[in-house]
């Protein structure tokens, strides 16, 4: 391809993954602060240690196995829509069947029944679980930004032009920037 017309086609390839990575950091951005208030408003603030401690950590670790797996036995270009497509149905699980649903679904009274029993620090641990839908919409909705905006983008970068085009690619110039700047310490 002449000179002239790689840029044109770099940015036919850069401007789609710019409107990708647009659409993702603004549904990220909603469901940071959607989760956020659901939790927050329903059960108070002291779920989120309890949250991220015991339920997003080992959904990540669950999700980052299914990860591997699915690079294990697919293309890369189908490893991300098939490790989007469970956090979308769910979603659509969520907004048409869970939450219209939530107060039949979660357990009234149960952090008043518990309070005698269970000692005060980990009434937020019953609390996650009288809110359980929310809960749930929680862990999935930390798993977002992970597996869209981070894992997302990387199926994408091998369509992206060579080294020899590094001019046209920050990617590999900061690459290449900071291997030069590391060769040129290691001589000193």
């Amino acid at each position: 391809m002449p000179l002239g017309r790689e840029p044109s086609a770099l940015w036919m390839k850069l401007i789609p993954l710019g409107v990708i990575f647009f659409f993702a950091t603004f549904n990220l951005t909603i469901l940071a602060n959607l989760k956020d208030a659901l939790i927050i408003t329903t059960g108070g603030a002291e779920l989120l240690p309890f949250l991220a401690s015991y339920f997003v950590l080992p959904t990540s670790l669950a999700f980052f196995f299914l990860y591997s797996k699915l690079c294990a036995n697919l293309q890369s270009k189908n490893v991300f829509y098939f490790a989007i497509a469970p956090l979308v149905v769910f979603y659509a699980f969520f907004i048409t069947v869970l939450y219209p649903a939530h107060a039949w679904l979660h357990p009234q009274g149960l952090v008043e029944m518990a309070s005698g029993i269970i000692p005060v620090g980990l009434m937020g641990m019953v609390r996650v679980i009288e809110n359980w839908t929310f809960s749930l919409f929680f862990c999935v909705a930390e798993l977002w930004g992970t597996v869209v905006i981070r894992c997302g983008r990387f199926p994408h970068f091998p369509q992206l032009p060579a080294f020899r085009n590094a001019i046209l690619n920050p990617i590999s110039l900061c690459f290449r920037t900071a291997m030069f700047k590391i060769m040129i310490h290691l001589k000193k």
